[in-house]
Formats: C-alpha cells, structure tokens, sequence
C-alpha cells in the first residue's frame, strides 16, 4: 500500500494525496501505513474498524476486547472504536441504528491508556476482513 502511495506522491500530479483510507483494526493493524502517512503528512483514515460484516463479529468477540471493555465500562465496539481514535486515526463507523450512532459518539471520550493501546495493537494476525489493496496494480 505504501508503494501506491509513493507512486502518487512523486507523480507530477499537483494534488498530493492528503487522505489515505485503509482496513484498520486490531486483527489488521497496518502500522507501516499509519507511520508513513504520518511521516508524510497524510492523514490516516479508518474503515471497518468493528472488523465489518465479513468478521462476523471477531473482534467484538475477542477476549482481550471484552475483558478491556468490561476495565473501561464501555461496549467493545467503543473500545474498538477509541484504540483507532487514540491514536490519532478517524474512523468510519457503518450504522442506521441511532443508539450505535450516540454509542459511537461516546467512545470520542474514551481515554485508553498506553499499555492498553499496545495490546490492543498486538492483536493484530494480517486478516483482512475486506479487500486486499496490495493485489491492486
């Protein structure tokens, strides 16, 4: 991903990318990406960070999710939600149910500590739960 990236930014284009959105969650926790965005300028923006309906709902399930969530008294999805939030990722939460939508809202206000975050960050296994962008030319 990061090879697309540099393609466009030594283009001759005069728009430089300023967006980038990636799959990111603890099972697909692309540091690379998020640490060359940030080295370039580039905000990093986060889709499927509940893992999306291809998960089937893995990483809500996961254990150092649940036993996290029970720590900060929230629901894991804001756990999940506040992990990319802390580090200074945006995110795309997918809703029509409007209790999800002031639930996502909370996690806005969900302050992990470090430790935390690390091993949150350490759940990562490669899966992606969406496409693979490294299969685009």
């Amino acid at each position: 991903m990061i090879n697309h990236l540099e393609e466009m930014r030594e283009s001759d284009a005069s728009i430089k990318p300023a967006v980038n959105q990636c799959e990111f969650h603890p099972h697909c926790n692309t540091r690379d990406v998020l640490d060359y965005c940030r080295k370039n300028g580039i905000h990093f923006q986060a889709y499927s960070s509940l893992g999306g309906a291809h998960s089937h709902g893995a990483l809500l399930r996961e254990p150092l999710i649940l036993d996290l969530s029970n720590k900060y008294a929230c629901q894991p999805a804001q756990l999940l939600l506040a992990w990319a939030l802390n580090q200074k990722v945006s995110v795309l939460p997918k809703t029509t149910n409007a209790s999800r939508v002031s639930a996502n809202f909370a996690s806005l206000d969900l302050v992990l500590d470090e430790g935390d975050l690390e091993k949150i960050g350490n759940l990562s296994t490669g899966t992606r739960y969406c496409w693979d962008p490294t299969t685009v030319a």
